[in-house]
């Protein structure tokens, strides 16, 4: 793999709320990222998505959550997620199980889970951004114990990422970069994903 100048890549640009002519002339149509402040500003999920706030009302709630012995989520990239494997939990008893944080021997992770379908009572805490027709959107909820890692991978439709507690490390790719990340095969199942584990790269695999 080449070494990268780092003085040669471009920040992401952070503006504070623009205006959506000025979101869709220079970003979304030029499918350039951007980080959005105060976009979250009047959502009531930034005070009271506590623990026992979540607990209180959508607790009963029964999910399958992804574990890992390894912290990566699929474990096996070239097997894609069907090579996850999943604990039914309720909602409740996940959020009791993740406070435990460093005793924790696997870690979790509640992926891709509709907020309007399965937890409609927390739609109310948050806001559709101006940005997007909300009939055109889907919102979803995501909730990791912390240290979970997703491999280098393409969405097939432009997101907006809110991070409401915690935080999150994003690390994007140029499309011109696609062949340079190894994805697997157009005709496999996961060809969204990479087989690059960006932590730790196996060059001998990736040069063989």
């Amino acid at each position: 793999m080449e070494n990268i100048d780092l003085t040669k890549i471009d920040k992401v640009e952070r503006i504070q709320r623009p205006t959506r002519e000025v979101f869709y002339r220079d970003f979304f149509f030029r499918s350039k990222p951007i980080i959005i402040t105060e976009a979250m500003s009047d959502w009531r999920a930034l005070s009271l998505w506590t623990p026992d706030y979540l607990k209180s009302v959508i607790g009963t709630v029964l999910l399958p959550i992804a574990v890992s012995s390894n912290g990566i989520f699929p474990c096996d990239p070239e097997k894609g997620w069907s090579s996850t494997c999943y604990e039914e939990m309720e909602f409740r008893n996940y959020i009791d199980l993740i406070s435990l944080k460093n005793e924790l021997k696997k870690t979790y992770y509640l992926q891709h889970k509709s907020i309007p379908e399965k937890f409609p009572v927390l739609a109310n805490d948050l806001e559709y951004p101006e940005y997007f027709n909300k009939n055109n959107t889907t919102m979803n909820l995501w909730i990791g114990s912390g240290g979970n890692f997703t491999p280098i991978h393409y969405d097939f439709a432009p997101n907006f990422l809110a991070q409401v507690k915690g935080q999150k490390q994003v690390v994007l790719f140029p499309p011109t970069e696609s062949a340079r990340l190894y994805p697997l095969p157009l005709h496999s199942e996961n060809a969204n994903l990479s087989r690059v584990n960006i932590d730790k790269p196996d060059l001998q695999k990736l040069t063989a």
